[in-house]
């Protein structure tokens, strides 16, 4: 289901390769909430660390300037300011262990 009915691919094939892409080789951590309706997901494994945080349609999810981590959207778009976030999931990548991206996102 991840053609149109007019054949050509859906938004969500995109959506969906990068899901896969970032989490390919990384096994789940441990879910942990960021308050009311808004939590991030990590996963751990080749190629680092990596959190998907997602929440309700206007949650206020933390987008900490960080070095260390690496932001992209739901389509894999890089993120380089909260101007530039659409919707309400995104990525964040880093080579930190999961304890401590969880840490820089919980905490910013």
């Amino acid at each position: 289901m991840l053609l149109g009915a007019d054949g050509y691919p859906h938004p969500g094939l995109a959506a969906y390769a990068q899901l896969t892409h970032v989490l390919e080789g990384k096994t789940f951590v441990r879910k942990t909430a960021l308050g009311a309706n808004r939590f991030v997901y990590l996963f751990a494994g080749r190629g680092g660390t990596c959190a998907v945080l997602c929440g309700q349609r206007d949650a206020q999810l933390p987008f900490p300037q960080d070095p260390a981590i690496r932001w992209t959207d739901l389509f894999g778009n890089p993120l380089i300011d909260s101007a530039t976030l659409p919707g309400t999931m995104r990525y964040a990548q880093s080579a930190l262990s999961p304890e401590e991206l969880e840490k820089r996102l919980v905490r910013p």
